[in-house]
């Protein structure tokens, strides 16, 4: 399978990939993307020039990621009746904008899913979910502040301003070992976003 992924790094990048392999038990290839993307002001903005990209490009699918970063809600699905611009999963489709593609199809038959995610509070809580950190209550209302986002990384990389190698370094070997049961009961935004890497498999797999 190969995947484009429009997220705010390249250390984001390497996790989201990794936790699909996993998730569906198959490689994960990156498919290039135009860009290079530094942070979540970036992925937004080439978000659907990403996914015109991967499209015209032959991928099987793209995955766009940002962090909820201590927003007050995330909807379920991103085209949820009451779609709100302060919902990042809302504004992370609508700046994708891949009616238009689903729309036009493509020759030959091929197939091209989208997957959005936006883990509540930052990807570091899923890694801490997945690594057994002890929280003091539910993992979710972690990071809603900056400091304690900051304090998170701390938890989770031994410092609060880490680099991309030792974020990956960190990282990686979590993602490669994750319990997929646990880590969707304690996280909401994670059960989302593994409910649609399963449904993107089947999808691509239909005739």
């Amino acid at each position: 399978m190969k995947l484009a992924f429009c997220v705010e790094d390249e250390s984001d990048r390497a996790v989201f990939q990794g936790m699909i392999s996993r998730l569906l038990d198959l490689p994960v290839e990156a498919h290039p993307v135009p860009y290079r993307l530094r942070g979540r002001s970036m992925a937004m903005k080439w978000a659907a020039e990403i996914a015109r990209d991967a499209f015209n490009k032959g991928a099987d699918g793209v995955v766009f990621a940002i962090d909820n970063d201590g927003e007050p809600t995330i909807h379920d699905h991103p085209l949820h009746a009451t779609a709100s611009p302060r919902c990042r999963l809302c504004a992370l489709s609508w700046a994708a904008n891949v009616g238009p593609l689903e729309a036009r199809g493509r020759s030959r038959g091929t197939r091209m899913g989208f997957v959005f995610a936006v883990p509540v509070q930052t990807i570091e809580t899923w890694l801490l979910i997945a690594s057994n950190h002890p929280f003091s209550g539910p993992p979710e209302l972690r990071g809603q502040t900056e400091t304690d986002r900051r304090r998170m990384k701390y938890e989770l990389y031994g410092t609060e301003a880490p680099d991309g190698q030792l974020m990956r370094k960190k990282a990686l070997p979590i993602v490669e070992s994750f319990d997929e049961t646990a880590l969707s009961t304690q996280s909401a935004s994670f059960r989302h976003f593994a409910s649609q890497v399963h449904t993107l498999r089947a999808y691509l797999q239909s005739p």
